[in-house]
């Protein structure tokens, strides 16, 4: 970090997540890997990176309890880590509006838009989707 006037520039951490999206290359030995260009506006902008973000309030295990998938989470005893499992998953919707399920929905393109919009607003609106198509 540069300095200012000789005094060092605090850096903030936080906890995040990302998630890697890979999959074979149809008739090819090769992989498709999902990456994402950042918007000028945003930190790290213009950088091409992993869907993910932040660990939010609402990644916190103690909102997902009702959840049996959750529970089924290898890391599951880790409250931290499994959090940050949570954070990878909304991230990945939120941004690419890819939403990772077992078994695997199939979501209308006004479905999706419908709920990255409301993620916007909060995130929290992350348990009511999961809640809407459990």
């Amino acid at each position: 970090m540069g300095d200012n006037n000789g005094e060092k520039e605090k850096t903030i951490t936080r906890l995040a997540a990302s998630l890697i999206l890979f999959q074979k290359q149809l008739n090819k030995d090769g992989y498709e890997i999902l990456m994402m260009k950042r918007s000028d506006t945003a930190s790290f902008n213009s950088a091409t990176v992993f869907p993910g973000g932040a660990l939010d309030k609402v990644d916190n295990l103690d909102y997902w309890k009702e959840f049996e998938f959750v529970k089924k989470i290898k890391t599951y005893k880790n409250k931290k880590l499994t959090s940050l499992k949570l954070t990878a998953i909304r991230e990945t919707f939120e941004e690419a509006g890819i939403l990772l399920t077992k078994p695997q929905l199939s979501l209308t393109d006004s479905e999706v838009k419908k709920w990255r919009e409301k993620l916007e607003e909060s995130s929290e609106n992350f348990i009511e989707l999961c809640k809407y198509y459990k």
